[in-house]
């Protein structure tokens, strides 16, 4: 798929809305400190992913919504609540410690977590 075709999915204010997305999912997760930022990822897979990044957990993806954001944006406010309840699920200290420990492992014996 050629560059304009692939960028012709998204809606004209795709910049607006992924901002309010963002926006909504640190105010809803204002008491939950250890998230580091939220991006939106594309994986040319009918939708775009919401995931997250944990600022104990350097240069990966904590959390990722279970759910696929639409590419109208029509479902972002079901993606949101989504997201926060898998973040809320996730920000424990006992599940970033055996996620660090992953990739600790993954380094040390190979599986692709360089």
């Amino acid at each position: 798929m050629d560059y304009l075709t692939s960028i012709a999915r998204y809606p004209k204010d795709y910049q607006e809305q992924s901002e309010y997305i963002k926006t909504q999912i640190f105010k809803h997760l204002k008491d939950y400190p250890d998230l580091l930022k939220v991006d939106l990822s594309d994986v040319s897979d009918r939708g775009i992913y919401i995931q997250g990044s944990h600022k104990e957990i350097n240069g990966y993806y904590y959390v990722t919504a279970n759910m696929k954001l639409k590419y109208d944006f029509n479902n972002a406010d079901e993606i949101i609540l989504d997201f926060v309840k898998c973040w809320k699920q996730n920000d424990t200290p006992e599940k970033v410690r055996n996620f660090k420990d992953f990739i600790f492992q993954g380094k040390k014996y190979g599986g692709g977590l360089k």
